[in-house]
């Protein structure tokens, strides 16, 4: 019993402590003991928090980490469940957030819009996000899984929902897995073969994220490839 007190003071002045001002003084560590607090409820958690984060290296790298991963570290599958979910959860809210709060996205902040959609893919996805004349978002999802490519249909796909949604410019989203997040030949030409393909039903390409390991690269805002968008 005076375990389970001292445990429990410890939770709530952790508890109030988040309550108080948030994140601001809180170690990974602690971060990780009040997520656990929630599905553990009578065992030490700042054991257990410490033992995830020298097992697996950082915070994001145990939220990241696969259900069997996590129950080989040690943990039951109901907590392994848990923190899986935890990331999905976040990543959906920012998205619902992004998507239903402001859908007018001035192209500098459209990357933010993106990532929230794609930073907990474990596969190579294309996204589209198609914009009106006056840059309102009028459709954005992932059209296929894989990265943009130079198939006919994959451009045919692409221009069929934009004029399903009168779209008048479209930008596209590459999440990569492994490779590096500046272009390659290759996406440099299907990019170029996709913009010229939307030109010619009257629609403008303005931009292709290229997301690899957590590094997004803008090809429009970069002088080696800006002139593809002009």
């Amino acid at each position: 019993m005076k375990g389970n007190s001292i445990h429990s003071g410890h939770r709530q002045r952790l508890k109030e402590r988040y309550m108080t001002s948030g994140f601001e003084s809180f170690s990974d560590h602690e971060i990780l003991e009040l997520l656990l607090f929630y599905v553990i409820p009578r065992r030490d958690t700042n054991y257990i928090a410490h033992h995830l984060l020298d097992t697996f290296g950082s915070l994001s790298k145990v939220l990241d980490a696969s259900a069997e991963d996590l129950k080989k570290a040690g943990v039951s599958e109901s907590t392994a469940v848990f923190l899986r979910f935890y990331p999905n959860v976040i990543g959906r809210y920012l998205e619902d957030r992004n998507y239903n709060s402001k859908k007018q996205y001035p192209l500098d902040n459209i990357s933010a819009n993106i990532v929230s959609r794609m930073s907990n893919s474990k596969t190579e996805q294309l996204l589209l996000l198609l914009r009106d004349p006056v840059g309102m978002e009028v459709y954005c999802g992932i059209i296929q899984d894989s990265p943009i490519d130079e198939n006919n249909d994959t451009i045919r796909n692409i221009i069929g929902i934009a004029m399903k949604y009168n779209a008048s410019s479209a930008v596209i989203a590459t999440n990569k897995i492994n490779g590096v997040v500046f272009p390659t030949s290759k996406d440099v030409s299907s990019t170029i073969k996709l913009r010229t393909a939307l030109a010619g039903v009257g629609m403008a390409l303005i931009e292709h994220y290229i997301l690899c390991e957590g590094e997004i690269f803008s090809m429009s805002g970069s002088e080696q490839f800006r002139e593809i968008f002009i």
